[in-house]
């Protein structure tokens, strides 16, 4: 199987700006153009804002252009190198992908293919990017164990956890200013009221259950979710009282199936926790539908996210290199053995496609 070309892709000039506002209609006019301008800040920030726009892009490629799954599983759909990090489960804290947004179903190859381009994309090194790729398949095909993040970044979830709390709040309340962007909601707001209230009917008794002292909206103007409303929650929970920050996120149409999911909602969250996190078990990351528009529910404690802008380059290559045998486990189960050899090679040639191609749209876009 031939790597990716050009020719197997629609025209790069194609991809204008007309072209991703149709893959972000949840967004106004006003929101989509403020997340546009931040994404434009650099090829990895362009690339990563967009998630959906990409599968619009290689779900027109044809089917034998692409490596052949024997099974269609879970796919990450919006990997990229920050989107993995630590969270806690019942069963302790682990090194996992993180963002649950766009999960779905669809062809392993475009996933492996997402979260490469975006990490050439995101430091410009094409040896390292063959070296990762060839990490991936040594893993995929058994060659080599996969890797573990460097143990010194392991967090201590509790000093980050009262870290977290000074931050957002004071006095039983989330503190609203510019450095939080935090903003207030009185009694009688409308959307307080419909949260309230969606939540005290959740099917979650740990959501139902849990005692509300603030309610407010926050704003995020980047990365994937950029522009869709969020609104952060201050409770306490009534077996311990301790505090917790939950996020109710916005959901967009998956990235692999856009305009035409797989899978229903709520499968589709619940199917990916199964898959990507191999059984362990979060009493959050569930979805939520309020007045009709889907949310994601999850606590903003008890994670600490990868910013490879704040690593070591020795920190920052055991990161990359922990990622990429995460999603060789998960992916190899999408293939016949046979076919692993054939999904490498495919890999090595079309990530440096993808790569020039999405740095050529940024370049052209960020020059209009």
């Amino acid at each position: 199987m031939k790597p990716l070309r050009n020719k197997d892709l629609v025209s790069a000039d194609d991809l204008t700006r007309a072209y991703f506002r149709a893959t972000n209609p949840q967004r106004t006019e006003h929101v989509f153009d403020a997340k546009w301008w931040i994404a434009l800040g650099s090829p990895f920030s362009f690339f990563r804002a967009f998630p959906q726009a990409y599968w619009v892009d290689v779900n027109q490629i044809a089917d034998e252009r692409l490596p052949a799954v024997e099974v269609s599983n879970m796919l990450y759909g919006d990997a990229h190198p920050e989107n993995f990090g630590y969270l806690t489960f019942k069963e302790g804290t682990h090194f996992v992908y993180n963002d649950l947004d766009d999960v779905d179903r669809g062809n392993a190859a475009l996933d492996a293919l997402r979260y490469f381009t975006a990490t050439v994309l995101e430091s410009g090194d094409k040896d390292e990017l063959d070296m990762l790729i060839c990490e991936y398949c040594d893993v995929m095909q058994s060659l080599a164990p996969a890797k573990s993040p460097p143990a010194s970044l392991f967090p201590d979830i509790e000093a980050l956890r009262d870290e977290e709390l000074r931050y957002y709040v004071k006095d039983n309340r989330f503190l609203t200013n510019e450095d939080t962007l935090l903003t207030a909601l009185r009694p009688d707001d409308r959307d307080r009221v419909v949260i309230s209230g969606a939540v005290r009917s959740s099917a979650s008794t740990w959501l139902r259950t849990l005692n509300i002292l603030d309610i407010v909206e926050r704003e995020k103007q980047y990365g994937g979710s950029g522009g869709l409303r969020r609104f952060w929650l201050l409770a306490t929970n009534p077996e311990n009282g301790r505090e917790d920050i939950v996020e109710i996120k916005e959901l967009d149409e998956p990235g692999p199936a856009w305009g035409d999911p797989y899978s229903p909602l709520e499968d589709r969250v619940e199917t990916g926790k199964a898959e990507l996190w191999n059984g362990l078990t979060a009493q959050d990351h569930f979805t939520l539908v309020i007045a009709t528009t889907p949310f994601l529910v999850r606590s903003r404690l008890g994670r600490k996210n990868i910013k490879l802008g704040k690593l070591s380059d020795q920190d920052r290559l055991g990161v990359l290199l922990a990622e990429v045998g995460i999603m060789a486990l998960h992916h190899r189960k999408a293939y016949k053995p046979a076919e692993y050899p054939l999904v490498c090679d495919w890999l090595l040639g079309s990530a440096r496609t993808m790569r020039k191609r999405w740095r050529s749209v940024w370049e052209r876009l960020s020059e209009e």
